[in-house]
């Protein structure tokens, strides 16, 4: 009998675990889409002071390659990037757990644009990266502290000419 007491408990226990895991996900993901939309606001502007209130001191950016890079070096290669008013990165969040004061989000850019080749032809390119975002909750405000890119395709019309995943 205390066997099947113990059984029902765990069996409620874990019903419950089934039923709410799913909407605190979904709630990590909504306390993450408007610092999102600040962060690519400020990106897409360019504006380096509002986007660094968004992050950690210490942030950190780790590209596909494995290399690291700081928040000035960040800048330094943001800066460098041409400004093309046509070209809209689609941002989304896949997933988002917060465990106490840290998060991790998984992250999808997707990115359309057309470029003219050296042939005179103009192709269709897509970009995709994938990225795990780490934030830190300092003074009741979440941060960004790390971004690692581990998935990068390139496609050409269509064809994927670039893939990188770690």
């Amino acid at each position: 009998m205390a066997f099947s007491r113990h059984f029902s408990l765990l069996a409620g226990a874990m019903a419950t675990v089934a039923i709410v895991a799913p909407a605190f996900a979904q709630d990590a993901k909504a306390v993450f889409e408007p610092r999102y939309a600040e962060l690519h606001k400020a990106s897409e502007a360019r504006d380096f002071a509002a986007a660094a209130k968004l992050m950690t001191p210490a942030y950190e950016m780790v590209d596909i390659r494995g290399d690291s890079h700081t928040m000035s070096e960040m800048q330094d290669m943001m800066g460098q990037m041409p400004q093309d008013p046509n070209m809209k990165p689609k941002y989304e969040i896949v997933s988002a757990t917060i465990s106490g004061t840290t998060a991790t989000v998984q992250n999808k850019m997707e990115m359309h644009m057309s470029r003219p080749m050296e042939d005179g032809t103009t192709a269709e390119l897509d970009v995709t990266v994938i990225s795990e975002d780490s934030w830190v909750q300092q003074g009741g405000v979440w941060l960004l502290n790390k971004t690692v890119q581990k998935d990068l395709s390139v496609s050409k019309d269509g064809e994927v000419v670039f893939h990188q995943a770690v």
